[in-house]
């Protein structure tokens, strides 16, 4: 059960960069490059890879700093 799941992450991935780079395109796009919900699945998906690398970011700052600097004085 667990490998047919890290199977589809892939596939996932793929699908997510091509969407956000323009490269696919939906079934139910609107006219113009940003309308509708063609435009909506591509904002969604650039600020979905924005957010993952500012976690990833964040995540390597503080571990490279040794833990959280929240809350010392």
């Amino acid at each position: 059960m667990r490998l047919k799941r890290l199977a589809v992450l892939p596939k996932l991935a793929t699908e997510l960069v091509d969407e956000a780079a323009g490269r696919s395109h939906r079934s139910d796009a609107v006219t113009g490059r940003t309308g509708g919900p063609a435009g909506n699945a591509r904002l969604t998906a650039w600020t979905g890879l924005l957010l993952l690398v500012l976690f990833l970011a964040e995540l390597s700052r503080s571990s490279t700093s040794g833990g959280s600097s929240a809350g010392t004085c």
